[in-house]
């Protein structure tokens, strides 16, 4: 089973809602703030520009009710991006008469297009929000053998004769953090509340 994106539970997206609610508000940004400046990135924004982005949709959000349904994660998510595809419009057309071309052809991208990137975005932070939680309970040989071959994509006998294990060693490895991966996005309205 592939390793899939978590949803954003109704709950969160609830406590949000309160600009007080801290808790909230802090796991909220721990996971979106890093993919809305990546996606503007992407859409050809400098890191600096893709920064101020990502403070004007999330103090936005901050500063008036949240304009999306909680009927689902999509749904959220698709909201998201195109306010975040729109701030970056914005920004473009900020800069001036150059950067305003490339914001018209920003803007004849496909929406879907900006959703896609993303969502890509969104679902690498959450892996590497996990990671980062899960890494603490493998050894220092069993997370390598793991990140070896299943996120930088090395051959098993590779990493098996550098860490000095059977390839059925690494594959156990393997296996057992990704069904570890998969149970904690599995409680990610938990975990994010609890952990962050």
């Amino acid at each position: 089973m592939p390793w899939q994106v978590p949803e954003t539970r109704p709950s969160i997206l609830l406590r949000v809602r309160d600009a007080s609610d801290h808790e909230a508000w802090t796991a909220f940004e721990s996971i979106y703030r890093p993919a809305i400046v990546r996606a503007a990135c992407l859409k050809g924004l400098q890191r600096a520009d893709a920064e101020d982005v990502a403070q004007v949709v999330l103090s936005g959000l901050a500063e008036r009710p949240i304009g999306f349904t909680t009927d689902g994660d999509a749904r959220f998510r698709s909201w998201l991006a195109r306010v975040t595809e729109n701030a970056v419009i914005d920004r473009f057309r900020k800069q001036g008469r150059e950067a305003n071309l490339i914001a018209e052809s920003a803007k004849d991208a496909s929406e879907t297009d900006f959703t896609s990137c993303f969502d890509l975005e969104y679902r690498r932070e959450v892996f590497q929000w996990a990671a980062k939680i899960l890494r603490r309970e493998f050894s220092t040989d069993t997370w390598a053998a793991f990140w070896n071959t299943a996120v930088e994509n090395r051959s098993v006998d590779e990493v098996a004769s550098e860490l000095g294990r059977s390839p059925g060693s690494i594959y156990s490895s393997r296996t057992r953090i990704m069904r570890r991966l998969r149970e904690q996005v599995q409680h990610f309205d938990e975990s994010l509340e609890g952990e962050l």
